[in-house]
Order: structure tokens, then C-alpha cells, then sequence
């Protein structure tokens, strides 16, 4: 028999036939039969045949393939043993191939001497005209080239991830091969953990991070309007502090039994997050820096400040040694008054500056709550009289909320004076209010107030017990005449009221963050809101809500710091 003879057959699919006439014409030898190509795509086709032996043993087949009859490629020469006189079928997928492309192909095969099959050919397709990158379970958001960060539910098992890449763009998976075309990949993963998918076209490379997570992650939805004016976003659903991005991506979160409240990222690059009766100060990679509590009473987890001198300002609930008469106020004969008190504490935890209500906030400025809210805590008959549930200190006095009594006071840190008072029941401190249509009662139950580099204050003014829907507020404020001129409001139409709870952050080129408060049973969501006053964005909670909402502006964090925080407390 010579080399390279082919063998042609009217019926290739007949193997009888084909034995029959191969043991006439060479006697007893393998030889292959070519039949047409399947899966034929822009680069890649499976070329299939029959392999069979007009004798008993073993033999090898391959196929050579190439741009002419000429071929110039072949495959991996494969070994096969045969004890009948059957046609077996073979194939094989061949890849790297050209877009639109015609390739010839043929099958061979040896036991003592090759023989070829007849030469088949086809042509290759187009490919993707625009890359595309989806998986099993769903990447959120779906892919888009603009978009560097992704989530996916992989519920501690792997994710199929499948590519079609046009022909003058390769992806590589998890660091494997790059190829174009179109191709699946399965990528181990569990809880916490991400792989990359990097992309290479004539214009550069780019790299992209998937990451899986908790089965337990709360349920998010994100509606964008326009453009994020902010870089991360801050939020605590459930037992999660997470930082969003302002393509709606969670791309940094810790896990926390008890639900966290407060949730913010400190000037020194640290993150505060208050469950409980404490505030944990950690750092990106989820290392325990410091556990901080209030001297003597119970931290209130509404609030906490670092300040420039490196010490901490922290709140609580202090209740009075003695029982006291609220008769007057519509309370009982001898309950117990729970005062808000701030306390500077080192980091070591030593007290060195604190300030209580007792003496500045009168009974009688609980006002209208002391029907509604000011009911005992527990079984201690307590009286949460005023609710502190934030504030800010500057440089020589400290802003405070108290919902309960519809009232934001600045506190001389000196002695301990108010210095002025916003809203709820006059006092000799009150500001008069100008410009706003609430003037007689501009807050109700509000929160977050914040003292603004130009020296503005904002705060969220949740509407409760007024008749109005909740808004962000931002007055100027003129001590020396005693006045609060309203500058800003801002609301939601789809938010019609707010029970408890919610935040309003202005950022210094006027975009507005707003976390809408709520309750379980009515959970509000997150928004954004633009300079204009256009809305940016909603994230919504469904079945939860966030306490609260910060934003971090651009230069605070990086995307790789993120991503490194969150692989060194789930390596791979």
C-alpha cells in the first residue's frame, strides 16, 4: 500500500461496504472515511469521520485540515482499537480557526500505512460582531465593557461562564487561556470569593471582577436616571454594611449577626459600623481595629465622630438617678427620664469630655411626643424624652438631633450651653425660621443633622406627627440674628411618609443622598438626587430597608483597595 491513498465511497456512511472494498483493493488495513463537519462556528467546528479495519488491532487516526488540499495542520494523533468490521465513529473540535474561512479536511488513519478519507470542507461564520459575556447563574448587571464590577448568586457552587467574542478580541477566564469565539467555562467559587475575566482587543486590555455572594445577601434592586454623583455608596440591609457603586454593584460588604445601624468610613480610612451596644472600627480586610462604648451608660448606635484630635464622639441614653413627676406632660407620678449624653472617649476608652440633656432640655420639650413615642422602655418604666440620634462637633460646639422633641440644638462645648435651637416648642434659643412654608414647625422626628463645609445645616426631616411628606433640608444660619433661612428642600413623590429612621447628605457640589427611613412593614428606598434636583438613582431593599445612607466621593477609596479587602476575608 502506498502512503496517503484515499479511499472514495459512494456511501461513506455504509461501513460493510467500505470494508469490503478496502480488504479488495489493499487487504487488511485501517483506514479512515471523512463526513461532513458539525458545529461550525467563526473559529472553532468539529470534524467528524468513521474509522474502521478490515482487521483485528490497534490503529491511530487524525484529521488534517487547512485552507487548501494541501491541508498543513493536523490534529492530535489518537489511538483506537478495533475486533470488528464496523464503521467507529470519530471527531474532533477544532479551534484558532479564521472568520470566514473555507478549510478542507480529511480523515485518516493507520495500522501499517495511512489511509486518507476523501477531502470535505466548510466554511467558517462571521462570529459575534460585539462581545458578549453572560453565566449560569447571572452575572448583575449584565455585562457591559463599561461596567469593571459584577455580582452573581453562585450559592457556594461553581459558574458557567459563557464567552462569544468577536475575532479581534480575546477573553481569558480566570486567568485560562484567551481565545475568541465562543466558548463556556465553569469557574469553582464559593461564598465571598471573585475571578477575573480579562479581555484583550486591538485598543487594549481590560480587566473585569465577578464575585459571588452570601445565600443570605438581601434582595436589591437598582433603577438609574442618570449618572452617580458620588463614588460609593454606604448602606446597612439586614445584617449587611455594604458599599454599593454607582453602577448598583455591592463591591465591598461584611456580614454582621446583629443588624447593623450606623455605617461610615472615617477620616483615617477606617469603617465604623455600630451593632448592638457597640461601635467596631475595622479596617478593609475586615480586621478588628478597636470595640468602642460609652463610660457608665449604654451607647445609643446612632452616631459616631472622629475627631481631629484622634479621640472619639460617642452618644447614650443616661437615665436619672431618681424617679421624677411627668404628670404634667401626661406621663407617670415617678418615671424614669432617659437624657442623652455625649461622651469624647480616647481610643483606649478613657472618658474626657462628656455633656447631658438634664439640665438644658426641658420636660416640657418632648412636647407632643410624650403621647405618641415617649413610652417606657421595657420594664423600667424609662422615658426616652428626647431620642438623640445624631450629631456633628466642630471645632468648639457640638449640633445634636433629638427627634423627640422635633429639635436640632447646637451645644456650646465649653460650657455646656445651647447656643440655638431649630424647630420644636420655642425656647429663649429658638432661631426664627424664614423662607421655608413650615416655618411654625419645620421638623418632625428629623435625623442626620450635619454642619456643611460653607457652614450650612442639613438634616433629614422625616414630616412625622406634622402632616408632610418627609424632605432634606438645608438652612443657613445666622446666630448673631437668631434667624434659619431655608435654602434647600428636596423630596420624593413616591415617598409619602417616614415613620422613623433615614438620612440626607449634601454633598459639596449639591448633590443630595437620601435614605428614606421606614420599617419593615413599609421599607422606603435609597436615592440620589443631582445639583438640578434630578433623580440619579433608586436602591431598594425589597422585605428591608437601610437605617441610613452615606455617600463617598472619588479619591476616598479605590476599586483595588475594595477588592483587595474583600479577598483577603475570602481567599480563593
Amino acid at each position: 500500500m502506498s502512503e496517503g491513498r484515499s479511499i472514495r465511497s459512494r456511501r461513506p456512511g455504509a461501513a460493510a461496504v467500505l470494508v469490503i472494498l478496502a480488504a479488495l483493493l489493499f487487504g487488511g488495513c485501517a483506514f479512515g472515511v471523512t463526513q461532513p463537519a458539525t458545529d461550525v462556528g467563526a473559529t472553532t467546528a468539529t470534524v467528524t469521520g468513521l474509522v474502521a479495519d478490515t482487521e483485528d488491532g490497534a490503529s491511530t487516526y487524525w484529521f488534517e485540515y487547512g485552507p487548501t488540499k494541501s491541508y498543513g495542520s493536523e490534529t492530535t494523533h489518537r489511538a483506537i482499537t478495533i475486533s470488528d468490521r464496523d464503521g467507529h465513529p470519530v471527531s474532533e473540535e477544532l479551534t484558532g480557526l479564521d472568520p470566514e474561512t473555507k478549510y478542507h479536511y480529511r480523515l485518516c488513519a493507520k495500522s501499517e500505512h495511512p489511509v486518507c478519507g476523501i477531502d470535505y470542507a466548510f466554511t467558517t461564520g462571521a462570529g459575534p460582531a460585539e462581545l458578549e459575556i453572560t453565566a449560569a447563574p447571572d452575572l448583575y448587571p449584565d455585562f457591559d465593557p463599561q461596567v469593571p464590577d459584577y455580582v452573581t448568586r453562585c450559592n457556594n457552587g461553581p459558574v458557567d461562564v459563557t464567552v462569544e467574542a468577536p475575532v479581534d478580541t480575546a477573553v481569558a477566564v480566570d486567568g485560562g487561556p484567551a481565545r475568541n469565539g465562543t466558548f463556556t467555562t465553569t469557574v469553582p467559587l464559593a461564598s465571598g470569593q471573585e475571578f477575573e475575566l480579562a479581555t484583550d482587543t486591538d485598543v487594549g486590555t481590560s480587566t473585569y471582577h465577578v464575585r459571588c455572594l452570601p445565600n443570605d445577601f438581601p434582595d436589591w434592586t437598582f433603577t438609574e436616571y442618570g449618572p452617580a454623583q458620588q463614588k460609593w455608596y454606604l448602606v446597612t440591609p439586614r445584617q449587611y454594611a455594604v458599599m454599593f457603586d454607582g453602577n448598583g454593584v455591592p463591591v465591598w460588604w461584611r456580614h454582621d449577626p446583629i443588624k447593623p445601624g450606623d455605617f461610615k468610613l472615617l477620616p483615617d480610612g477606617t469603617l465604623a459600623v455600630s451593632a448592638n451596644d457597640r461601635y467596631y472600627i475595622r479596617d478593609l480586610d475586615g480586621n478588628l481595629l478597636n470595640t468602642l462604648r460609652t463610660v457608665g451608660t449604654e451607647l445609643d448606635s446612632h452616631d459616631l465622630q472622629l475627631l481631629p484630635n484622634g479621640n472619639y464622639m460617642l452618644m447614650s441614653y443616661k437615665p436619672r438617678a431618681n424617679p421624677i413627676d411627668m404628670t404634667a406632660y401626661g406621663g407617670p407620678p415617678d418615671g424614669i427620664a432617659l437624657d442623652a449624653e455625649l461622651q469624647e472617649v480616647e481610643p483606649d476608652g478613657d472618658l474626657v469630655w462628656s455633656w447631658n440633656s438634664k439640665d438644658h432640655v426641658g420636660l416640657e420639650e418632648t412636647d407632643h411626643w410624650w403621647g405618641d413615642y415617649a413610652i417606657p422602655q421595657a420594664e423600667d418604666n424609662e422615658y426616652d424624652i428626647v431620642h438623640i440620634n445624631s450629631m456633628d462637633a466642630t471645632a468648639d460646639s457640638v449640633v445634636i438631633s433629638l427627634r423627640h422633641t422635633d429639635g436640632i440644638y447646637e451645644i456650646d462645648r465649653d460650657t455646656g450651653e445651647v447656643l440655638w435651637k431649630l424647630g420644636g416648642t420655642p425656647t429663649p434659643e429658638s432661631l426664627t425660621v424664614l423662607g421655608d412654608p413650615h416655618a411654625s414647625n419645620p421638623l418632625g422626628g428629623q435625623h442626620y443633622a450635619r454642619v456643611n463645609a460653607d457652614g450650612t445645616l442639613t438634616a433629614f426631616d422625616n414630616g412625622q406627627g406634622q402632616g408632610r411628606p418627609p424632605r432634606a433640608v438645608r438652612y443657613e444660619i445666622d446666630e448673631d440674628a437668631g434667624t434659619a433661612t431655608l435654602l434647600e428642600a428636596v423630596g420624593d413623590p413616591d415617598v409619602p411618609s417616614a415613620v422613623c429612621c433615614g438620612s440626607a447628605r449634601r454633598s459639596a457640589s449639591g448633590s443630595w443622598m437620601m435614605a428614606w427611613g421606614g420599617l419593615l412593614s413599609t421599607p422606603h428606598p435609597v436615592s440620589e438626587f443631582a445639583p438640578d434636583g434630578s433623580r440619579t438613582f433608586v436602591l431598594e431593599f425589597p422585605g428591608t430597608f437601610s437605617y441610613r445612607a452615606d455617600a463617598v466621593p472619588a479619591g476616598k477609596l479605590t476599586r483595588a483597595e475594595l477588592r483587595a479587602g474583600m479577598n483577603a476575608q475570602h481567599p480563593r
